[in-house]
């Protein structure tokens, strides 16, 4: 059986089992179409090493998430002001009342993947309609809020919570100063979690899922190559993955900054060839594929003529 056969039947299993056949013989050959002769043994086994989260697993993780992250830790809470109680009454009771001063936020526009989760959190944990909010709908509440759980599915490097910690947990801090505010991912990686706690205001970070760098494509210890064929080329991988990252990358820098000089652009490029603040990671959920991941997976946009197999949502660049 050659490689190409191999790889094939692999990527068949992997559709039918746990992506949710959203991965078809053609739309593998349409992705493909993108590589040249040469690359395409090579992307073919980039792909079986993808890691996807379907909808059931998005589930799993959301309802460990309110369970494990969120209702065990106000019920700590509750039996340590309380004498370590063991009385359920008394527990589910002040839970309740916690609860119902709590508001699950998502972070940054309507469009993105933290908004998206909020419906299936609500229905996996059979949550009120009025525990969930926008991050625009802060500024209007009139209740005695004691927290704000902020839900994302992915922390990659961590800019965004520490930006948006900057920016807008102060107005947040002013109007609610007694409030703890949370920051829950499904999937973080060390190094951005620990980003986030060492430079946000976020009064808790924690994640369900975290990954060392041997979830970096090209990390020194990588867990993507562990397995592979000798037939298998590292350096084609990493070159090919790095010109067409560059290429990808440049035209939606180029479409967020029409002014930038061709200088900063090719600095800017580079530094996202293998996916936003260098990710390298491979990767996807249910619902959208992160920036993080390598941009030849991804790819959906109309700056450049790519055939994306596991597309990102597509953004409005440039307004």
């Amino acid at each position: 059986m050659s490689l190409n056969q191999k790889y094939f039947r692999k990527l068949k299993l992997l559709n039918e089992t746990i992506w949710e056949k959203k991965v078809t013989k053609n739309k593998i050959d349409n992705w493909l179409s993108n590589f040249n002769p040469d690359e395409k043994n090579d992307a073919l086994y980039l792909l079986t090493q993808f890691i996807y989260f379907n909808e059931f697993c998005v589930e799993k993780l959301l309802e460990s998430l309110y369970r494990d992250l969120f209702k065990y830790n106000l019920i700590s809470k509750i039996r340590l002001q309380n004498h370590d109680t063991l009385d359920p009454l008394f527990i589910d009771n002040e839970f309740r009342r916690l609860r119902s001063r709590s508001r699950f936020v998502s972070l940054g526009n309507p469009s993105e993947s933290s908004a998206a989760l909020m419906g299936i959190m609500r229905k996996v944990n059979d949550l009120p309609l009025g525990l969930f909010i926008s991050e625009g709908d802060i500024a209007n509440i009139q209740d005695d809020i004691e927290n704000f759980i902020f839900i994302d599915d992915l922390c990659g490097s961590g800019s965004q919570a520490v930006t948006y910690s900057e920016e807008s947990l102060p107005k947040i801090r002013e109007k609610f100063p007694n409030a703890k505010i949370w920051y829950l991912m499904l999937v973080a990686t060390k190094h951005g979690k620990s980003r986030i706690s060492q430079h946000s205001d976020f009064d808790y970070v924690d994640s369900i899922l975290e990954l060392d760098n041997s979830y970096k494509c090209f990390d020194i210890n990588s867990r993507v190559f562990t397995h592979k064929e000798k037939e298998i080329d590292i350096e084609n991988i990493k070159k090919f993955c790095s010109s067409y990252g560059i290429k990808l990358m440049s035209s939606i820098i180029q479409k967020l900054q029409p002014e930038i000089s061709e200088e900063k652009l090719k600095h800017s490029a580079e530094s996202c060839k293998y996916g936003f603040a260098d990710g390298q990671l491979l990767l996807g959920f249910h619902h959208n594929t992160p920036d993080n991941t390598l941009p030849i997976i991804w790819y959906n946009e109309n700056f450049v003529e790519w055939h994306p197999i596991f597309k990102r949502s597509n953004k409005v660049y440039g307004i």
